[in-house]
């Protein structure tokens, strides 16, 4: 009996070091915030990310906070699609 509980932690262990090892495979999976656990669930989260946005032009914006400063799209398919890092460019 003993060799079979020893089977399956062996068996879980082997599982699971392919799921860490293979992450790219599973990168695609998105879950709803509320299936995490709470201290998954964002808490007086007061936007530091995203404090305001500038407009450029007609297709362009810059966004900016406390991750620094990003030019993004405003007029394509896809909107905010494509990001454009600034920091270095203006530091």
């Amino acid at each position: 009996m003993g060799w079979l509980i020893f089977l399956f932690f062996l068996l879980m262990f082997c599982f699971s070091g392919l799921l860490l090892n293979h992450r790219h495979s599973l990168s695609s999976i998105d879950l709803p915030r509320k299936w995490l656990p709470s201290a998954y669930h964002y808490q007086h989260w007061n936007l530091g990310s995203v404090k305001g946005g500038i407009t450029l032009d007609a297709n362009h914006i810059l966004l900016y906070g406390a991750n620094g400063i990003w030019k993004t799209d405003i007029k394509s398919k896809k909107r905010f699609s494509n990001y454009t890092n600034k920091n270095k460019e203006w530091s």
